[in-house]
């Protein structure tokens, strides 16, 4: 199974780079609607079906609502995520941990 990246909302930027972390899959595109909290929850549950908290990464980008959202619902179902920060002043990607324990 190859890794995956997934970006959270692609808003017309170059994600090249973030290619040499896995394969890149779009969760949702440009402008949403903000204000419909579940349709933006349910589309992105869909994408993240194949979701692998060991090998597989979240790509922060975009509207900041669907990258809480993506986060929160990893988060609360593995406890657990990889993330990929971009670096603007180095020009690529930064690999980043998070796990959530109370």
């Amino acid at each position: 199974m190859r890794l995956m990246v997934y970006i959270v909302n692609e808003g017309g930027h170059d994600y090249s780079a973030a290619s040499s972390f896995g394969e890149l899959k779009i969760l949702t595109k440009g402008n949403l609607p903000v204000f419909s909290l579940d349709r933006i929850r349910e589309r992105i549950k869909r994408g993240l079906k194949q979701f692998d908290p060991e090998k597989d990464f979240i790509l922060l980008s975009g509207s900041l609502v669907p990258n809480v959202i993506t986060v929160s619902l990893l988060v609360k179902k593995f406890g657990q995520i990889k993330i990929l920060i971009f670096d603007a002043k180095k020009g690529n990607y930064k690999q980043r941990e998070l796990r959530i324990e109370w």
